[in-house]
């Protein structure tokens, strides 16, 4: 059984007026169904800065698609093209879920066959596809959950959560609103459909205050469950948690993040949390775990510095950093401790400043922390990052090729904190396979900075490390960068 989202389930000033749907010029057959293909606005260019006080200018974005379907059997996907988009090759990411495409002039042909995120990108990353194949789930009535949004469009504003509340959307539905919770618990999020935070419009530089809703946000929060869910187009960070525990992500995907910090998933002085089978595309940081200190411009006191983050998994997920660090640790730090913290079996399809990252800016103790069987891809058309000075600046890369850093671990002060460091140590890297094309550099590079003569950054090792096949065995065969005292680093 194949369930795809309907053609002309919304009025036609819809489309006229919101760039949310119906990309120009591609239709896509699932199984010879003619499917939705909704549009998605990402940012073009890595070219980033602290908040002006408005948002970015539509000259740095531009307009992908994505699919959104649901199947318990193989999938043929037809994409037809007609638009301006030029291509004579298609390829499917991650490219260890080995997909192949066949190109016939204007037409691209592909068979999936397990639910997965797929991203079809047609001669260049530029000109983009989502496909979001979900299993089929039980259908849902309105009187089973506290929140129903059904096919078609919708403009809930925020939804202000109570405990024990089930929101559903419907694979069919376009909700534009906020999901927020405040000190609940027992929450269920669900449904396969699209919740777009293009209506909030961020007027002030914090992104972690109340006043801020972003897309999804809870603070001193537990036992919450999301699944299924597409949050695209958030005003800043999309989903964050603060103080919260006992937290599970299930095939959420986030895309269509364009706006200045626009962080994919962010858990923060929070624990015990599961996120699988997602898919994050982020202008900002891709997925992170933070601190925070109840600095003075704070408002909300259930940010709980004296709680730790401990005990995260984060397992066959696959993360595309428009800007910033793919997966990450920091740079916010000011938590007692960080441990027993997983990220396992994920794809980075296209990274940005650093790949696999830990920033203890502030004062946490950090240890215990394991990347395992992570695959990174490096292209040649990757972009530089370069920072906004000036209103007049306008992104000019001058031809050169950004190379983002396989591993980071650095305690570079952040965010005016003084006193005292936090100690680093005990990470590991495990199996880290990285898929570079062809003209990439062949020693990619790797940085360890410690900026304190009173902590230790120490006992990193890294294991069967690989390039394009090569293991890496020293530290020779990197571009290495190393700051200060860092001790019993381990090529193995």
């Amino acid at each position: 059984m194949l369930q795809v989202s309907k053609i002309n389930l919304v009025p036609d000033w819809y489309y006229k007026d919101s760039d949310c749907l119906a990309l120009p010029g591609v239709e896509v057959y699932l199984n010879g169904v003619k499917a939705e293909v909704h549009s998605s606005r990402e940012s073009a260019v890595p070219f980033n800065r602290i908040w002006p006080g408005r948002q970015r200018s539509l000259d740095q974005t531009e307009l992908a698609g994505f699919v959104n379907f649901a199947s318990d059997e193989s999938v043929e996907v037809k994409v037809v093209i007609n638009n301006e988009w030029e291509f004579d090759k298609a390829v499917i990411r991650p490219l260890s879920k080995n997909v192949k495409t066949q190109v016939n002039g204007r037409e691209v042909t592909l068979t999936l066959t397990e639910p997965g995120q797929y991203a079809l990108e047609l001669g260049t990353y530029h000109q983009l596809i989502y496909l979001f194949f979900d299993p089929v789930t039980p259908e849902i009535k309105a009187e089973d959950v506290d929140y129903y949004f059904g096919p078609g469009v919708h403009f809930p504003g925020v939804i202000n959560l109570k405990s024990g509340d089930k929101v559903y959307i419907d694979r069919q539905a376009v909700v534009f609103g906020n999901i927020f919770g405040r000190g609940v618990r027992d929450i269920h999020i669900f449904g396969g459909g699209i919740l777009n935070g293009a209506a909030e419009n961020r007027i002030f530089g914090g992104f972690i205050e109340v006043f801020c809703k972003s897309t999804i946000k809870f603070y001193n929060s537990d036992h919450i469950r999301i699944e299924d869910i597409i949050v695209q187009d958030s005003s800043q960070w999309t989903t964050s948690f603060f103080s919260c525990s006992d937290i599970v992500i299930n095939r959420l995907k986030v895309v269509g993040q364009w706006r200045y910090n626009t962080d994919g998933v962010d858990f923060c002085n929070s624990n015990h949390i599961k996120i699988t089978d997602s898919f994050v595309r982020a202008f900002d940081d891709g997925l992170v775990f933070k601190g925070y200190d109840s600095m003075p411009f704070y408002t909300v006191p259930e940010i709980r510095r004296e709680m730790s983050v401990t005990d995260i998994e984060v397992r066959n997920c696959t993360v595309w950093c428009g800007w910033g660090r793919t997966l990450e640790i920091g740079v916010e730090t000011c938590a007692p401790e960080y441990k027993n913290l997983l990220f396992e079996n994920c794809d980075l399809i296209h990274n940005s400043a650093s790949c696999l990252d830990i920033q203890n800016g502030n004062y946490a103790t950090i240890h215990d922390v394991t990347f395992r069987n992570i695959r990174i891809e490096y292209q040649t058309e990757t972009l530089p990052e370069i920072y906004q000075r000036s209103e007049d600046a306008v992104y000019d890369n001058q031809g050169v090729m950004g190379v983002p850093r396989i591993i980071t671990i650095a305690n570079a002060r952040y965010g005016g904190q003084t006193g005292k460091f936090g100690d680093t140590f005990d990470i590991l890297f495990e199996d880290i396979k990285v898929l570079a094309e062809e003209g990439v550099p062949e020693k990619l590079p790797v940085c360890f900075g410690n900026f304190s003569d009173d902590v230790k950054v120490a006992d990193i090792t890294i294991r069967n490390l690989t390039v394009n096949g090569r293991k890496i065995t020293s530290a020779d065969e990197v571009d290495l960068k190393v700051i200060g005292k860092v001790d019993n680093v381990k090529w193995e």
